[in-house]
């Protein structure tokens, strides 16, 4: 979600489980750049935020398309935004 000079990310978590999120945003084969990709349709879930440090991170499965990424990071700043 976001990279800090620190070395800190920002990120949420993502599930192939829906239900019980309500906010879940649906994350498809087609939301990815060519090249990367998720096993199974998944759900980012914007109410769920951590921060780690980038070294934690083993592996990418992908990068997601700049339209999808506004999309979730906007979910986050709205639910951020109702307290």
């Amino acid at each position: 979600m976001a990279r800090f000079v620190s070395g800190d990310v920002i990120l949420w978590q993502i599930t192939s489980q829906p239900a019980g999120h309500p906010e879940a945003v649906p994350i498809l084969a087609a939301d990815f750049e060519p090249g990367g990709g998720l096993r199974h349709v998944s759900f980012a879930l914007p109410h769920r935020v951590v921060t780690a440090k980038e070294v934690c991170m083993h592996r990418a499965v992908g990068r997601l398309k700049p339209e999808k990424l506004t999309h979730i990071r906007e979910r986050v700043c709205a639910i951020i935004r109702q307290g």
